[in-house]
């Protein structure tokens, strides 16, 4: 009976010393648990003294002596070390009873820093596992399961991390959430209630390709959606083969300058040139930004510029879609073609001097300088032509490509005011070198700005944007478009329009 009696007190020390491990791993002992075992304790402890000083047949009144006196041996015997094991199954009573209760408390103080989410370090020096009992007569079995407390004392430690020792007077405890956000910064992440800039949109423009009218006409649209406080388009007539020709309007202001590009077919760049001038006007009036040293929003709320980008669709898709024109061409190139469909050289049609130059013309329809049947014979030159009358424009550009230079006077019109101060400011800023006065009558008649120099008494300007040696580094005319910048020098001519603006008015 005494054997079981000293095995349930092992027992119950291991349970208290698991107690610690598991408050370490998993902190699942609560202290009900460790205030049970030790009233459990305490209960079989005064159990075993009773047991110590029972008598065979003594009353209640002789048994209470009877345990003072055995008291008082017990005393004698642990120093004698003769302390005979208890009886009972319930007693936990050992040769150290007070050193047991003693360790039992320190158990059940660190049981409950332990659910305060501190992880005290156990050692085998630590107490709990240091209990020895000197119970001289009993069996070996008893000894052995003392000793294998001691290896679970000294072989658990090495999977439970230690931890910083607890302070009887700062006691650990789990930091509040309020410390832990003071401290500790939040994983997400921060998102703004506001965007503080609106986002960079893709160019529409896209001038290192050659244009169609189909995408041409697609451009223009997407402009005027996007920038639709600024920009506007409208038909103003139709081809040949009855193709729309588009001006686009931009700005908001009273005075009026007109634009014309792509008058000759092969000389698409031009429509790239202004077509991304327009884009990039139009987005720096919205962002109210300078544009080099520009002011676009003054600029454009003074001014509205009416530019045809291309006004000869049916030239451009036969030299960049291989399409045939309406009549025989003779050594027929698309990429070399300069006419409309008609075979006709728009800047030969206008009623500039057409009459004395061209009424017994020896050249046919289909030649680089057929001027038509007669002045204004086509569409295309109709077209413009009633945009002119209809608007007071200040001043015309005429863009075509080859040359680096600008034809502002002819000896024909003479003097026309302004006509000098304009081109050398727009030279200037554009970086194209101003031409002499133009003499020779058979270059210049029937030409655009020859004609609205002569009906409007304003300057106009035929601008030739690249220099000669750009214009033979490639084999093709939709070769340019391949070196876009460089071709046109994009750097300072892109200030064309701006500057034309400024200078005039």
């Amino acid at each position: 009976m005494k054997k079981y009696q000293v095995m349930l007190l092992l027992l119950s020390i291991i349970l208290t010393a698991s107690t610690v491990f598991s408050g370490c791993q998993a902190n699942s002992r609560t202290d009900a648990d460790v205030r049970d075992s030790m009233n459990e304790t305490a209960s079989v402890s005064e159990t075993t003294e009773s047991e110590h000083s029972r008598s065979d047949s003594s009353s209640a009144s002789s048994q209470q002596s009877e345990r003072k006196k055995n008291n008082s041996n017990v005393s004698a015997q642990e120093k004698s070390g003769t302390l005979s094991a208890p009886e009972s199954s319930e007693n936990s009573d050992s040769s150290k009873p007070q050193e047991s209760q003693d360790v039992l408390q320190s158990s059940a103080e660190i049981s409950s820093d332990t659910q305060s989410s501190a992880k005290p370090s156990h050692t085998a020096e630590n107490s709990h596992f240091e209990i020895s009992y000197q119970v001289s007569d009993h069996s070996d079995t008893e000894l052995s399961v003392v000793s294998s407390v001691s290896e679970i004392s000294v072989s658990e430690p090495s999977e439970v991390p230690s931890a910083p020792e607890i302070s009887e007077t700062e006691p650990s405890e789990a930091p509040s959430v309020s410390e832990t956000s003071e401290t500790e910064p939040s994983d997400e992440p921060v998102i703004p209630s506001e965007v503080s800039e609106e986002p960079t949109l893709s160019p529409i423009v896209d001038p290192y390709r050659y244009y169609t009218s189909e995408q041409v006409y697609q451009d223009m649209a997407q402009l005027c959606d996007r920038y639709e406080s600024i920009l506007t388009m409208e038909q103003i007539g139709t081809t040949v083969q009855n193709k729309p020709i588009y001006c686009m309007k931009l700005g908001k202001g009273s005075k009026k300058g007109c634009v014309v590009a792509g008058i000759h077919a092969r000389e698409h760049i031009t429509i790239s040139f202004t077509m991304r001038c327009i884009e990039e006007y139009a987005d720096s009036y919205m962002k109210d930004v300078s544009y080099g040293a520009y002011s676009v929003r003054n600029l454009l709320n003074e001014y509205t510029l009416y530019l045809i980008p291309m006004c000869n669709p049916d030239g451009t898709d036969i030299a960049n879609l291989a399409g045939q024109p309406l009549v025989n061409v003779s050594q027929f190139d698309p990429d070399n073609y300069k006419l409309n469909a008609n075979g006709v050289n728009l800047n030969r049609n206008f009623p500039y001097n057409w009459e004395s130059q061209y009424a017994n013309t020896p050249y046919h329809a289909g030649d680089e300088k057929y001027p038509g049947d007669h002045a204004a014979s086509e569409k295309e030159t109709q077209a413009i032509m009633k945009l002119c009358e209809e608007n007071d424009f200040l001043w015309l550009l005429d863009m075509h490509i080859i040359g680096n230079g600008i034809f502002w006077r002819d000896q024909l019109n003479g003097v026309i005011p302004n006509d000098e101060l304009f081109a050398q400011s727009i030279g200037r800023a554009g970086g194209y070198q101003v031409f002499g006065v133009s003499s020779d009558i058979t270059t210049y008649s029937g030409g655009l700005e020859n004609w609205f120099r002569k009906a409007y008494g304003r300057p106009a300007l035929c601008i030739e944007m690249l220099p000669y040696s750009q214009a033979y580094y490639t084999d093709t005319y939709r070769g340019y478009n391949t070196y876009f910048e460089t071709a046109i020098n994009w750097q300072q001519s892109r200030y064309t329009y701006l500057e034309a603006m400024t200078c005039i008015g």
